[in-house]
């Protein structure tokens, strides 16, 4: 069939995929249905994200809110008759499950069904409470065929949620899949593969019997009714802290992540290694002292990917760094260099010095820029900075300078 564009149409049978397309969540037992768009319709739709020869169409995709059953429903208004035109609905089951059902009271009578049935598969990793709301993180993988049939439901949240997203192969079943619900109601996921942990050579697929890995997350989605709630940050420290728990677990990174995904990241990472210690100058947190001994031992010790755990000692520096402390402020600035120019040093060398100085110098004020944005949102509380200073007479005040002591604050 011959591709249409924009211009085979005019502008009353053309319309917005991702205004089109809309998600349900339908639940019975509660008032609220939540219903919301994609971010994403591309991988679905093409790249212009048009639905051609249908005017004022709609899609309802819309799942049982507990185990996902999905129930696809088309309508238009009307539909051009001399084109040759793709079937939009053919084009969202090409990404669906088997068993989506077209015929609403089928679809209702089979819920019903699972629903008695249903329990949410794996290990009870985390449970808490949120605004009156209580929440859990269930573990599984592939192995388990309920998780199984769940993936073919939920999986299509990764076209429609994350850029370029894409489906995992769901005969491997080394795949760690955590579920998060509220109650029943589902709320999201995150998929984790481990690979080979090698050292300084590139990530290789886990050998049979092989026993360090590196566990990589691969997808991570709270769907848009729940975000802003923290429990996107709940979901990824529970990822973190059950892995930091394996002895078998060298390292957690993360594939291709959003700016998004990048500043919870930040977050949760800084915040936990605040809460721990590991910003205290009595364990040799000094910006004049941090060298590439420390950093390599803090950074196996807590399974941090090597760039993350560089960029939160910075942040930890920025943060607790005094703008008036010029000789701090000058080591810090250094060490963001030196590390931007390592990792970006083919780039580089081709450069002149006043070229490549002034690269760095651009690089550095972004990424101080960024720095600034993302502490602002940082709880560091968890610690209080108590100045060491020999010489009462030179005592400055609390927070001024890079070179305290932390103890943990009365809560």
């Amino acid at each position: 069939m011959a591709s249409v564009s924009t211009e085979d149409f005019p502008e009353e049978w053309t319309s917005d995929a991702n205004e089109a397309l809309r998600i349900t969540l339908v639940d019975e037992t509660s008032d609220y249905q939540p219903e919301f768009a994609p971010r994403f319709t591309y991988p679905i739709f093409g790249d212009a994200e048009r639905i051609y020869g249908y005017k004022d169409i709609q899609l309802e995709l819309q799942f049982d809110a507990t185990h996902l059953l999905p129930f696809v429903k088309v309508s238009y208004e009307s539909k051009l008759k001399s084109v040759d035109l793709d079937d939009p609905k053919d084009k969202l089951l090409a990404y669906l499950p088997k068993d989506t059902f077209f015929d609403e009271t089928a679809w209702n009578q089979q819920r019903a069904l699972e629903s008695k049935t249903f329990i949410i598969p794996g290990e009870l990793v985390s449970a808490f409470e949120h605004q009156d709301q209580h929440y859990t993180i269930h573990k599984t993988s592939l192995a388990d065929t309920t998780t199984l049939t769940l993936l073919t439901r939920f999986q299509i949240f990764n076209l429609l949620f994350i850029e370029a997203g894409s489906y995992i192969d769901h005969t491997d079943d080394r795949w760690e899949i955590f579920l998060i619900y509220n109650e029943t109601k589902f709320i999201g996921f995150c998929t984790v593969y481990p690979y080979f942990y090698f050292r300084d050579v590139p990530t290789h697929d886990l050998a049979e019997g092989y026993a360090n890995t590196r566990n990589k997350i691969s997808q991570f989605i709270v769907l848009p009714p729940f975000q802003g709630l923290g429990l996107g940050a709940n979901l990824y420290k529970t990822v973190y802290e059950n892995f930091l728990a394996r002895d078998t677990v060298r390292e957690v990174s993360v594939e291709d992540p959003c700016e998004a995904f990048d500043d919870l990241r930040d977050r949760c990472d800084l915040e936990m290694l605040a809460r721990e210690g590991v910003f205290d100058s009595r364990k040799g947190f000094r910006v004049d002292k941090v060298g590439t001994q420390w950093i390599e031992a803090e950074r196996l010790k807590w399974k941090i990917a090597q760039r993350q755990f560089e960029r939160c000692i910075e942040m930890a520096f920025l943060h607790y760094n005094s703008p008036q402390d010029a000789q701090a402020r000058k080591l810090l600035r250094l060490l963001i260099k030196r590390r931007v120019y390592a990792r970006n040093k083919d780039l580089l060398v081709d450069l002149t010095d006043d070229e490549r100085k002034d690269k760095l110098q651009d690089t550095y004020l972004r990424m101080l820029e960024d720095y600034q944005r993302i502490i602002q949102r940082v709880n560091f509380a968890t610690y209080e900075v108590t100045e060491v200073i020999k010489d009462k007479s030179q005592k400055r005040s609390l927070g001024e300078g890079l070179f305290g002591i932390f103890k943990r604050a009365k809560n």
